[in-house]
């Protein structure tokens, strides 16, 4: 191109026009003061429950909106109210005011008015995370305190028809404390008193647990153990409920011991090390964070393969005990050798619980606390695949029956980031999302979906722009993400920190 020449460039959709302006000195030539570039953007779509449908929404940016921004819109909106109206369908996986018609602006305004008055009106998802964006970019809210209570009030009363909330608000829980300087005391014990401290992310819950010099409970205990001995048959059995009732106050034995002699040293401190590493917060969440502030992360206690191995050791070793004195079949193999001493502890620990069976009323339900771990067990291994199945329809993708109202142990692990869609990861004929999604995209959508996985999974624009000259790389991704939307009610491909990526739990499956 000569540097004389100039060319106006329109772009609408996925399609381009080039004109090129009369060179210089000609006669139809008419001086530019710089090249242009009109572009025409088109109307965003709106995702219902029946059909994709075209409203007349504000306009839609074709650069995809970064997870760190919210936008000044919700300031402009913060004092509004609305009475009673209809209620509007709204699913998107950037749940945000620019993509709400006024008609679902008008439902939400009514709905975040009763949301304040503690009236929990039955709604979408999508909904409830503006609200929660809100309560996280202090949106008319002038004491950090009073916010957390909001967040946790939500959190409770839409969890039930809402499951995957507890993905996303384990871990954004814990980031409004230490982000807002929140009086940590009086948040663990609302979450507490609304039972939902125990579905803190268990490094969070141990660190608290160790801070405080408070007891270990036999839920905590059961996530640092490598056997599941909720599926012990001797648990199981009609003497199970010796072992539940005092397995707790033996790993607390053991500990108060341990440390007597040298600090730390139950929790194996001297080898544990620290996580230095510098935490996002709010990731997967619409948030301001102009500072690009960071909150220092959690020790990895459950990872702590020693503290793991002695954990598993002791709650084997009482088994075994408990198996002798009452003579049943079988022994357990454990890990790692027991010292002398801590021996003679669970040794002393089954005798003094064998010798009160008779003497004590057993005090756990132990059919419903064997139901309560192997529920979070599973649960909480979905969570860790990725593949926690919320369909679209609440009733039929409810909490299971012993977590509705329990506080039962969950880890957030690695949540997926669907922007308050629901993510049901695989047809109900279990085939991978690849086959219901790849037919439905154009050539090119399926060569950026081959070349991702390719290069580990994500890559900048840049990288994507070179590897597909001429192709407007936001536009196809996003056409790919409505598709998926629609085979598959989840986003496939995500964008975080420059890098376009493939969400983790289907980076397998393409």
């Amino acid at each position: 191109m000569h540097k004389d020449e100039f060319y106006t460039i329109t772009l609408e959709g996925s399609s381009e026009k080039v004109e090129k302006i009369p060179p210089r000195g000609s006669a139809e030539y008419i001086p530019p003061a710089k090249a242009t570039q009109t572009i025409i953007h088109p109307k965003p779509i709106v995702f219902t429950e029946q059909r994709l449908e075209n409203r007349n929404f504000a306009i839609r940016e074709t650069q995809p909106i970064k997870q760190k921004t919210f936008s000044s819109l919700p300031q402009q909106y913060k004092d509004k109210t609305h009475e009673k109206t209809e209620h509007i369908p709204f699913k998107s996986y950037w749940p945000c005011f620019e993509y709400m018609s006024e008609a679902q602006m008008n439902w939400y305004f009514y709905l975040r008015t009763q949301l304040k008055n503690d009236e929990y009106t039955e709604t979408d998802l999508s909904y409830i995370f503006v609200y929660i964006y809100e309560i996280l970019n202090q949106i008319n809210i002038t004491d950090p305190n009073d916010g957390f209570k909001m967040l946790i009030s939500v959190w409770k009363n839409y969890r039930t028809t809402h499951p995957s909330l507890d993905r996303y608000l384990v871990e954004w829980a814990v980031d409004y404390i230490n982000y807002y300087y929140c009086d940590p005391k009086a948040a663990f014990e609302l979450l507490e008193k609304e039972g939902l401290f125990l579905l803190l992310p268990t490094d969070v819950l141990f660190a608290h647990y160790l801070d405080n010099d408070m007891p270990l409970t036999i839920e905590l205990i059961a996530r640092f153990s490598d056997y599941k001995f909720a599926n012990s048959e001797f648990v199981k059995s009609e003497n199970g409920g010796l072992f539940l009732d005092n397995l707790s106050g033996l790993v607390n034995a053991v500990r108060a011991h341990m440390n007597s002699q040298i600090a730390g040293s139950f929790e194996k401190m001297d080898s544990l090390k620290p996580n230095i590493q510098k935490r996002i917060p709010f990731q997967r969440a619409l948030f301001d964070n102009p500072n690009n502030k960071r909150l220092d992360g959690y020790p990895r206690f459950e990872q702590h393969a020693p503290l793991r191995l002695l954990i598993t050791s002791l709650i084997k070793e009482f088994e075994n005990q408990l198996r002798i004195l009452l003579k049943h079949k079988g022994r357990l193999k454990y890990p790692m050798q027991l010292t002398d001493e801590i021996l003679s502890i669970c040794k002393a620990c089954a005798k003094s619980s064998a010798s009160c069976m008779q003497k004590v009323e057993i005090t756990i339900d132990r059919d419903k606390l064997l139901a309560l771990l192997n529920d979070s067990d599973e649960v909480r291994q979905r969570l860790l695949e990725g593949n926690f199945d919320y369909g679209p329809e609440p009733e039929a993708q409810a909490a299971p029956t012993h977590l509705k109202n329990s506080s039962v142990l969950i880890t957030s692990a690695n949540p997926c980031r669907d922007y308050g869609l629901s993510s049901n990861a695989k047809s109900q004929d279990s085939q991978p999302p690849k086959y219901n999604l790849l037919p439905n995209l154009s050539v090119t959508q399926q060569n950026i979906l081959t070349f991702l996985p390719n290069n580990g999974g994500s890559s900048t624009g840049s990288d994507l722009t070179a590897a597909f000259p001429g192709v407007f790389i936001g536009v196809e991704i996003d056409g790919i993400n409505d598709i998926a939307l629609e085979t598959i009610s989840d986003l496939l491909v995500g964008f975080e920190d420059d890098l376009w990526y493939i969400m983790e739990e289907y980076i397998n499956d393409l």
